[in-house]
């Protein structure tokens, strides 16, 4: 009976021990939103670029880069060129967050979600341009996509 328990109590101890020496497993890390370039504005539509923020790109420069990505990944279906199909003022998104979370979860149609987050951004800065929804001079503030209102 003794050693029956020794034998149990050893078996516990070593399940404790054992269990603990596991390596924790950690958290797989999240994808996370592209950081403004500037301070979140008040309730604007774009914010022009300003000396705080060195190296930010333009509206502009994005919707140059944008191009090369839409007609890269998005012009297969979109007949190759700026399609109508993407232009907000067809659009059935109200703001610029509808519309960049759409794409970032839908698009390209035959393999979704598979383009970086910046060149998702850069297409939405094209169409944005496209539409003149906002100048190309301004700063593309990612905080602030659901004030960039759509015009129906």
């Amino acid at each position: 009976m003794r050693r029956l328990t020794l034998l149990t109590m050893g078996v516990i101890v070593w399940l404790i021990l054992s269990s603990c020496a596991q390596q924790v497993p950690t958290a797989t890390p999240r994808p996370t939103a592209i950081p403004p370039t500037v301070p979140p504005a008040t309730p604007t539509q774009a914010v022009v670029p300003t000396p705080t923020a060195p190296g930010a790109l333009t509206v502009g420069q994005l919707a140059a880069i944008g191009k090369d990505v839409y007609r890269r990944s998005c012009g297969v279906c979109h007949d190759g060129s700026f399609a109508g199909a993407l232009s907000v003022k067809q659009s059935r998104f109200n703001n610029a967050q509808q519309m960049f979370t759409y794409m970032r979860t839908s698009m390209p149609s035959d393999a979704p979600g598979s383009l970086k987050a910046e060149e998702y951004l850069a297409v939405l800065a094209m169409v944005l341009v496209e539409d003149q929804v906002i100048p190309d001079s301004a700063v593309l503030d990612t905080s602030a996509l659901n004030d960039i209102v759509f015009k129906k």
